[in-house]
């Protein structure tokens, strides 16, 4: 059977988050207790589940379509209010009517590369960048460049020298997660956004704007997204509700206009037909009763002060970690000089039982060996000091041994 495998998979290659994953279930279901700093989900306690619960029951007890398809781009009435959300987070106006629901920003990127990617094209990604957007395109045979970043995001001088060098090959499409980067915590500043878009303009490429931890934003800081500053219609927005309503429930959105917009939607009728019902309706109900405003005001407060915790631990207990404070999201990446990060990490969760990513698998190139990604969202503040203070152990056991 492998013999009659298409060409593509020679693309695919294995998921390093994955294998963590299963690790993590392995230990949980044999008794241990692990501290989760590696997988990018949200506390539970931040998000109103009550309130979800009732809505749920009430869905299921009233409304019998919320167990069928739904059109492909999905409810009406939650297209409309997620306009009226992207309106009062993301600072532009859109047509509901432009909007896709999806399972998930993933599918919404998914969707996005099938529409305009194809084998040997290339795309600029920050370096690092997200995981399952890097694997995502190398499984459409794209030819991936990263940007270094710095405290201030994307280098964008780095990427013009790039595209000044590149003659007659083209940038097709640069992806970008500006606001609480994951897996490095960081935040493009205003500048840089301005240049990305100059850039964008002058060299002819698409930008997609990666909003999951647009919401989560930490500290007394605004920053423009990139869509709310684009006036030559360059920016595709993608969305998702999972950092704030649940990872589970697999609804996000990208914003798209016609002709593209009814190629998704043929695309999409392919791939899952419709984002779950349940889940979208469910959606619907967040946003129009207001639950979405409590949630981020309760997920700023409770990932502010964890952040808090952890910075002042790792200065306390790691003070040779080179890392940016995040002023956004649920993430922050360490480098820690000496590391194998990927040995490290194994290591990690088989000793002390405390899972995180190393940074490595982020990297376009080996420049992220000696880096490991956290993610301060689930953990408890004490277990955020432990799990650090083992962190700091092994650290000390790994250079000595080194």
């Amino acid at each position: 059977m492998i013999d009659l495998l298409s060409t593509r998979t020679r693309y695919i290659e294995s998921s390093e988050l994955a294998e963590i994953v299963s690790k993590i279930e392995s230990l949980v279901n044999r008794g241990y207790r692990v501290i989760p700093f590696a997988v990018g989900e949200p506390d539970p306690s931040a998000i109103p589940i009550k309130e979800l619960s009732k809505i749920l029951a009430d869905i299921l007890a009233e409304n019998p379509s919320s167990i069928l398809y739904t059109p492909t781009e999905g409810i009406e009435d939650l297209r409309k209010e997620i306009a009226n959300f992207i309106y009062r987070y993301d600072g532009y106006r859109v047509d509901y009517d432009n909007i896709i629901v999806t399972s998930g920003a993933t599918l919404a990127i998914d969707l996005i590369l099938r529409l305009f990617i194809d084998p040997g094209d290339i795309v600029i990604v920050e370096n690092p960048s997200y995981i399952n957007t890097i694997h995502a395109l190398k499984s459409y045979g794209a030819k991936i460049i990263g940007v270094k970043m710095d405290s201030r995001g994307m280098d964008t001088y780095a990427l013009e020298e790039i595209l000044r060098s590149m003659d007659s090959n083209r940038v097709k499409l640069v992806y970008t997660m500006p606001l609480g980067q994951n897996p490095t915590g960081i935040s493009m500043d205003l500048d840089r956004r301005r240049h990305l878009l100059e850039l964008a303009s002058q060299y002819n490429f698409i930008i997609v704007e990666d909003t999951a931890y647009n919401y989560l934003v930490l500290d007394n800081i605004y920053i423009p997204s990139l869509k709310s500053m684009d006036r030559e219609r360059r920016v595709i927005s993608v969305g998702t509700l999972s950092k704030v309503m649940g990872t589970g429930f697999r609804v996000g959105w990208t914003v798209l206009e016609e002709p593209i917009k009814s190629m998704a939607i043929s695309i999409k009728q392919t791939v899952d037909f419709c984002a779950p019902a349940i889940s979208q309706y469910l959606a619907l109900e967040f946003l129009r009763r207001g639950l979405i405003d409590i949630s981020i005001d309760r997920s700023r407060s409770i990932y502010r002060a964890k952040r808090d915790v952890l910075i002042e631990a790792v200065n306390t207990y790691i003070s040779e970690a080179i890392y940016v404070k995040p002023i956004a999201g649920m993430f922050i990446m360490l480098h820690l000089p000496g590391i194998d990060g990927i040995k490290f990490a194994k290591e990690l969760i088989e000793k002390y039982h405390v899972a995180l990513l190393p940074g490595k698998p982020f990297y376009i190139d080996n420049s992220g060996r000696e880096s490991i990604r956290i993610c301060f969202a689930r953990p408890s503040i004490e277990d955020i000091e432990i799990g650090i203070r083992y962190i700091a152990d092994l650290y000390r056991s790994y250079i000595s041994r080194s």
